[in-house]
């Protein structure tokens, strides 16, 4: 009975102790889930801050980017400005350039010309010596005068009024040779004639232009005295008489020099010899270049056409 009794007792204790532990655990675990909720609502609420930190700091970049995106295209716009720029001061300084490369390069033409005319007006023995092989006198039954190859085939201009009524005559060149000559053809209201003899001879070219104060050279037989040179200038262009083109120069002319070339430094023609004004000393007058080639023209076409 005794040990039934001592059973029962430990029985209750072990019971009382089991329910006390149970108590115990049951407590603890409440305060470890207070300790959990504790630290974890903590926790969320910590990276609920940083969540909001960083969409602060995303917002900020995201600024930060719209600013810069901006700031770039403003440059872009100001780069593309200062390209057009760059391209129209290109673009005008090179046009620039162009007109003053055409400006030197005119100015230096003209300079080359006027230092081969001076080269030229400062010694004119070569021109002379090459231009008088093309020059002739006309002699007639009634007067003489002067005259030029001008074409190839024997072809000569001279004056209409040093062959007018003439019933012969003849051209003795620079080699002293003499031949007779035919009449192609004459322009009395022009003062032209053309004439012709067999074989090819060295001939001149007509100017041109002609200018004022440029060095001119008169060829001619003034006198009789055969293949005669004098010296002198152009005093005027274009004076018109009678619908004739005048040279006027003061190279003297002189009977015998009408029809004989009036020739620049190049050995160009610039008029053929025709007159003076009586009493006045240096003042003569040459059919203007162009003129005498046009009527020569003329006269060839008629003669051929009558041929």
């Amino acid at each position: 009975m005794r040990a039934l009794i001592v059973t029962w007792i430990v029985l209750a204790v072990v019971l009382v102790s089991a329910g006390w532990y149970g108590q115990t655990v049951i407590q603890d675990l409440k305060n470890n889930d207070q300790l959990l909720a504790t630290a974890t609502q903590q926790g969320f609420d910590t990276l609920t801050q940083s969540i909001g930190t960083i969409n602060k700091n995303i917002n900020t970049l995201d600024q930060r980017v719209a600013g810069t995106e901006k700031g770039l295209q403003g440059v872009g716009v100001k780069v593309a400005q200062v390209q057009e720029l760059s391209e129209l001061g290109i673009s005008s300084l090179t046009g620039q350039l162009n007109l003053q490369q055409q400006q030197n390069d005119e100015k230096l033409s003209a300079l080359e010309d006027k230092i081969v005319r001076n080269v030229r007006s400062g010694d004119l023995t070569g021109m002379i010596d090459r231009a008088i092989k093309s020059v002739v006198s006309v002699n007639t039954d009634v007067g003489l005068g002067s005259g030029v190859f001008i074409r190839p085939g024997g072809i000569i201009v001279t004056n209409a009024h040093v062959v007018k009524d003439a019933g012969e005559g003849a051209v003795r060149t620079i080699d002293g040779e003499v031949h007779s000559v035919s009449i192609v053809g004459t322009n009395p209201a022009i003062d032209i004639a053309v004439l012709r003899i067999n074989g090819d001879f060295p001939y001149l070219d007509f100017a041109r232009t002609a200018t004022v104060g440029e060095k001119v050279v008169g060829m001619g037989n003034p006198g009789g005295l055969s293949f005669t040179v004098t010296e002198g200038i152009v005093s005027a262009i274009d004076r018109i008489q009678n619908g004739v083109n005048y040279v006027q120069t003061d190279v003297p002319i002189n009977p015998g020099n009408s029809g004989g070339p009036l020739i620049n430094s190049g050995g160009d023609i610039v008029g053929i010899n025709t007159l003076k004004i009586k009493g006045f000393e240096g003042v003569g007058f040459a059919i203007s270049a162009q003129q005498v080639d046009d009527t020569i023209d003329q006269i060839i076409r008629a003669a051929e056409a009558t041929d």
